[in-house]
């Protein structure tokens, strides 16, 4: 069931990100995250996201379980996180970690990972 719930997320992922680069609905609208608009604070984003890189490894392949978070577009990595925090998608790791911080929070550790490519 679990890996099952993995490759519709990342079934979901690709479509969304193939969508996001064709242009479709794609307005002059600043998507950037609040944190960033605001004032982005790099270390606090480093320091919260520490807990998700003991296991989303930087450089690690996609061939595990455990999906690659490092370089993905923000607001879909903002998405999936609020998903998993609201009980959206199961994972009882995920969900029991993303219930932990805040959705400003998850902002600032998905504004993070996009910086890392």
């Amino acid at each position: 069931m679990r890996v099952f719930v993995w490759i519709s997320l990342l079934m979901s992922l690709f479509y969304v990100t193939s969508c996001s680069t064709s242009g479709a609905g794609n307005s002059a609208k600043n998507t950037a995250p609040v944190a960033k608009q605001a004032s982005y604070d790099r270390d606090y984003a480093s320091m919260l996201s520490g807990s998700c890189t003991t296991c989303h490894i930087q450089g690690a392949k996609n061939t595990s379980k455990i999906p690659a978070i490092h370089g993905m577009e923000k607001e879909i990595l903002f998405e999936i996180l609020k998903a998993f925090k609201y009980s959206e998608y199961e994972s009882g790791t995920m969900e029991k970690i993303a219930k932990t911080f805040s959705d400003e929070e998850l902002e600032l550790m998905s504004y993070y990972f996009a910086e890392q490519k």
